[in-house]
């Protein structure tokens, strides 16, 4: 495991804690050390080929015919991404019936985005966690894969970090993704509050004596995961202007906002366009020029989302 400086990420003066004012109803459960490692081993073991494609998303000699070789010795793999390219956001032509004519289609860095989500399906698919709706952490972690890497084509500043934007957004709430086994199996109500991305971490720590982030650095250790995710799973909440040395994890944080005031996955909106305009004036950029890239978004995770689902 590489050193970690554990204060640097969780430590003191670390995200902010907004009141929360209570929280959802049901009984509260302090979770032990042998009960948070339970809850993380039980999320799905990560298959082989989420690795190899984390590390070709980075690699400039990574090439379409490795890809294609990878995919098609996976029919399930196959069927999604055949089915992505014929989604009406993707292709609007001819039915596509090869995978070297979907990857033409799709393009590399998309091809393997849609590979790292089939890849993680199973184990961000698991249940329901305070302050978002049925399946919204699912749709929540789908849409900022998707909004990150919208950002990275747009924002200078984000041009370094475009092969790694999707992943850090579809799995910066891999805690909390471990966490809802724990809220099902104690009868803890997620109930229909909606908390603020500064009120979830005083709310979790009510009911569980531990928080999202937290747990997220015990994924990111049980599975190995590239060290360049860390900061994202860990430092998402801290206050924006903490992350300006961080521009992988601001841009994470900018597409919650983002998400947040639409209310995406959540039972209703919880930031404000303002949020997201200074938000986005952190990383450099102009909100008027970023903004456009984003719409739409909606129609791009529901092809994902459909492909996922065969």
């Amino acid at each position: 495991m590489p050193d970690i400086d554990l204060k640097h990420y969780l430590g003191g003066g670390g995200p902010g804690r907004g009141g929360a004012g209570g929280h959802p109803s049901g009984r509260t459960v302090r979770l032990s050390g042998a009960e948070i490692a339970l809850a993380v081993k039980r999320l799905p073991a990560l298959p082989a080929i989420l690795h190899e494609v984390i590390r070709d998303l980075s690699n400039v000699n990574a090439d379409l015919a490795r890809l294609q070789e990878r995919i098609s010795s996976d029919p399930s793999l196959t069927t999604r991404l055949l089915k992505m390219a014929n989604s009406s956001f993707y292709n609007s032509s001819t039915e596509i019936c090869s995978i070297a004519r979907a990857l033409t289609t799709l393009g590399f860095r998309t091809a393997c985005n849609v590979v790292v989500a089939s890849a993680l399906r199973a184990a961000l698919y698991q249940g329901d966690v305070p302050g978002f709706s049925r399946r919204g952490l699912f749709r929540h972690s789908l849409g900022s894969a998707v909004c990150s890497a919208r950002l990275g084509r747009m924002v200078p500043t984000l041009r370094s970090h475009q092969d790694q934007l999707f992943v850090a957004g579809l799995l910066h709430d891999v805690g909390m993704v471990a966490l809802s086994t724990v809220y099902a199996q104690n009868h803890i109500e997620t109930g229909s509050d909606c908390w603020s991305r500064d009120q979830i971490l005083d709310v979790e720590r009510q009911l569980l004596g531990t928080d999202h982030l937290e747990i997220g650095l015990r994924v990111w250790e049980h599975w190995g995961l590239p060290r360049e995710l860390l900061a994202p799973i860990t430092r998402h909440h801290e206050p924006l202007v903490r992350l300006l040395d961080e521009p992988l994890t601001l841009a994470v944080a900018v597409t919650e906002l983002y998400l947040d005031q639409l209310g995406f996955g959540r039972p209703r909106p919880v930031a404000t366009p303002e949020d997201v305009q200074v938000a986005i004036k952190l990383l450099g950029a102009e909100p008027a020029l970023v903004l456009p890239a984003l719409e739409g978004f909606e129609q791009e995770v529901a092809a994902i989302h459909g492909a996922l689902t065969t």
